[in-house]
């Protein structure tokens, strides 16, 4: 997925956990946050509220290869968040990535 982002002309910073999400965005302040919903060592809702406290307007796409969790609709519902289940194509992805950012 980052290779075909970058390839789209993203600048792409990619982290495998929960506890590096947070130093990740406030040192790269990104125009968009991709997060899977279930991390090594956290849930991607947990994520999303501490991004969404220092940063309420970040755009975030949720991800999971699970259906969307009822917990998380009452964020989906909002203009700058979305969810993609997985396994997702690309034209998809960029589809929700152009949503939430605009």
């Amino acid at each position: 997925m980052t290779t075909l982002l970058e390839l789209e002309g993203f600048e792409v910073h990619s982290v495998a956990s929960a506890a590096a999400v947070q130093e990740a965005v406030s040192g790269f302040r990104p125009d968009a946050v991709i997060v899977d919903l279930t991390l090594p060592d956290g849930y991607g809702a947990d994520v999303y509220r501490s991004l969404s406290a220092a940063e309420p307007e970040l755009p975030v796409v949720f991800a999971s290869g699970d259906n969307e969790p009822p917990a998380l609709r009452q964020w989906s519902a909002k203009k700058r968040v979305t969810f993609l289940r997985k396994p997702y194509d690309m034209n998809a992805l960029m589809e929700r990535l152009r949503d939430v950012a605009s």
